[in-house]
């Protein structure tokens, strides 16, 4: 969301459109999706997951994923195709969304291979395989492509998940040029523990920059898991305006974490981090001008250097300090203290 650069810049995905749509109970007409579409966009995000070119059979709720990006391109020109993404779930419907003019897709697999007979109908090395031609496809038509994996955190068929085997995943995802890759708490069983451990995991193989976390909040946890992964590195995020959705295909998969929720939880984090920064650069700089001083101090040395730093932290500190504290510092006697008085006076005026 913010348009700052460097390591703390958060990149949001509203997923609402898509993840939260398909789940609802009733089914909205096209113009109602597209006005949502259009107030997402108009808030800002990074991302738009405006629908998904899977079987209206299976998904019947966005049959009409033609129409929207039609619709969306006529309204707003070829430049929203740089903010909205869909998800396809193999060639067939990465075919469907080129055609449509779509610029960034994303495929999933879920971890476990129950889960992913259940929601695409074939084992989870099946797929795997299936991604590496939609990927090479994608590349080949100019299109990016992102990664989900689904039950990370855990399954519904199979209970716990096994970090290495999400580890594993997401590594050939990285290997086969995903752009980003989303783990998925699909049916919010995750903890701040897990994520914190899954996250570190993950860092050791895929690059930071490149994890995003999808959470949902069954049991309340939703924000306490994002602060996790935030803490641990991650800064890509996704969520559903309002907290709608959840997986067809997963039992007990409520709600997804609510966008609102979720950006206020960030800035805040991220307001306090930049005052932290700020906190810490001016320690540092008191710091060096405190060694750049002590640097005059002929004989003074390394080791009684340090030990100085550390006892008073500041020049304004050590200046304030009189001769004779200064000498009771373990290690500094009268003469190195002489020295040090000496080369304070003599930088007076420096700030």
């Amino acid at each position: 969301m913010s348009s700052e650069a460097g390591p703390d810049r958060i990149f949001f995905t509203e997923v609402g459109p898509r993840d939260g749509l398909q789940n609802l109970p009733l089914e909205l007409p096209t113009e109602a999706k597209l006005e949502l579409i259009r107030g997402l966009l108009d808030s800002g995000p990074d991302l738009v997951e405006a629908s998904a070119f899977v079987s209206p059979k299976w998904v019947p709720k966005l049959a009409d994923a033609e129409v929207v990006m039609s619709r969306l391109i006529a309204e707003r020109g070829p430049e929203v195709l740089s903010l909205v993404r869909v998800l396809v779930p193999n060639r067939q419907g990465l075919g469907r969304a080129l055609a449509a003019g779509v610029k960034r897709v994303i495929v999933n697999v879920g971890v476990t291979d129950t889960f992913n007979q259940h929601n695409l109908n074939r084992s989870t090395a099946e797929t795997m395989a299936e991604i590496g031609e939609v990927s090479q496809e994608a590349a080949h038509s100019g299109c990016l492509w992102d990664a989900s994996l689904s039950v990370a955190f855990g399954c519904p068929y199979e209970g716990r998940v096994e970090p290495q085997r999400v580890v594993e995943l997401a590594s050939e995802m990285a290997g086969m040029g995903a752009s980003e890759i989303s783990v998925a708490d699909t049916i919010g069983v995750a903890d701040p523990d897990q994520v914190s451990r899954l996250v570190g995991a993950l860092a050791e193989r895929v690059p930071l920059q490149q994890l995003s976390l999808h959470l949902h909040d069954t049991r309340g946890m939703g924000l306490a898991n994002a602060l996790a992964g935030y803490r641990g590195g991650v800064r890509r995020f996704e969520g559903s305006v309002g907290g709608i959705g959840g997986c067809p295909f997963a039992p007990r998969s409520t709600g997804n974490i609510c966008s609102e929720d979720l950006l206020y939880l960030l800035q805040r984090v991220r307001d306090e981090a930049h005052r932290f920064a700020i906190k810490h650069h001016r320690k540092r700089r008191s710091t060096a001008m405190v060694a750049s001083v002590l640097d005059d101090v002929v004989g003074l040395g390394p080791v009684r250097k340090t030990v100085l730093l550390k006892h008073f932290g500041s020049l304004t500190r050590l200046r304030a300090a009189s001769a004779e504290e200064i000498a009771s510092v373990r290690g500094i006697g009268a003469a190195t203290t002489e020295s040090v008085v000496a080369a304070l006076k003599g930088q007076q005026g420096a700030v």
